[in-house]
């Protein structure tokens, strides 16, 4: 597919939430970080473009709070919802229809960078790193930090929250 065909699927996504497409294009940051990737992952290879690009990225990330690397592979249909502390690395592999919190960190250079399937909702603040798989259709809870393979429809939750009392101590 060419890029415009991938970011016209991505705009479908937000059109199921906003309305109409013009509306989601100029009010979603997460489009607007889609939109750069898909253009950065098409033409970043020409030396000419590289500049341009590079401060495109840096103005979307500045916007929405958002670091998308051009060498990461999503395919179509990737939905982010909310904007701001977004960062998907270099080499991160994401499904058709993945669905992306704010505060998502995806991959990280020395734990390496995971895959992504299908469908896969990745809840506010989780931290997905390491060389791992994440299946079809998995859930990731909030706050939840996976290095570990994560099967097909599974959910993943953060450990739960212990409270004590100074009397507990």
């Amino acid at each position: 597919m060419h890029w415009l065909d991938d970011f016209k699927v991505d705009v479908s996504r937000y059109v199921e939430h906003s309305g109409k497409p013009l509306k989601a294009v100029l009010q979603q940051p997460g489009l607007w970080a889609l939109l750069q990737y898909r253009v950065a992952h098409a033409y970043g290879h020409h030396s000419v473009a590289r500049p341009a690009l590079a401060a495109w990225r840096l103005a979307t990330e500045m916007t929405a709070g958002i670091s998308i690397g051009s060498h990461a592979r999503i395919e179509p249909g990737c939905y982010i919802g909310h904007y701001g502390g977004i960062i998907i690395n270099d080499g991160a592999v994401i499904g058709r229809g993945a669905v992306l919190s704010q505060g998502v960190t995806i991959g990280a250079h020395r734990e390496g960078v995971p895959r992504i399937g299908r469908d896969v909702y990745i809840g506010p603040h989780a931290v997905v790193v390491g060389d791992i798989t994440i299946g079809d259709g998995a859930m990731i809870g909030a706050n939840a930090v996976v290095s570990h393979d994560v099967p097909p429809r599974a959910r993943v939750r953060p450990a739960p929250v212990v409270v004590t009392t100074p009397a507990d101590e």
